[in-house]
């Protein structure tokens, strides 16, 4: 059998997790407790990015990432609680609206 190097680890929630999966492009990694939150990671640093506190009124019984288009993602969960949900793992984060913020402000000083 083969040993494999640990990159990175830590608890990454304090409870027990029921499902993992894994973004398209490999940046985020989505994990599922079993009181049914979903959290969603940064895949080379384990970081948290976001928690869907109570996503589910039970423990989550699948965890996948869907590609509706090319250029987007969407996190889908199942649960013991009979319900499917939808969740945009994409966040608000300003480094990602740089570009409009500051294409915005330009048109803002030219027009004033």
């Amino acid at each position: 059998c083969e040993d494999w190097s640990v990159v990175c680890e830590g608890r990454v929630v304090g409870e027990p997790l029921a499902e993992l999966a894994v973004s398209p492009d490999e940046t985020l990694v989505a994990s599922a407790s079993s009181n049914g939150h979903v959290y969603v990671f940064d895949s080379f640093n384990m970081g948290l990015r976001r928690c869907i506190s109570s996503a589910h009124g039970l423990f989550v019984t699948g965890l996948c990432f869907t590609t509706p288009s090319p250029d987007q993602y969407a996190l889908l969960s199942v649960s013991a609680d009979r319900e499917c949900k939808v969740h945009n793992p994409h966040l608000a984060d300003p480094a990602r609206y740089f570009k409009a913020i500051l294409l915005l402000l330009v048109l803002l000083g030219v027009l004033y």
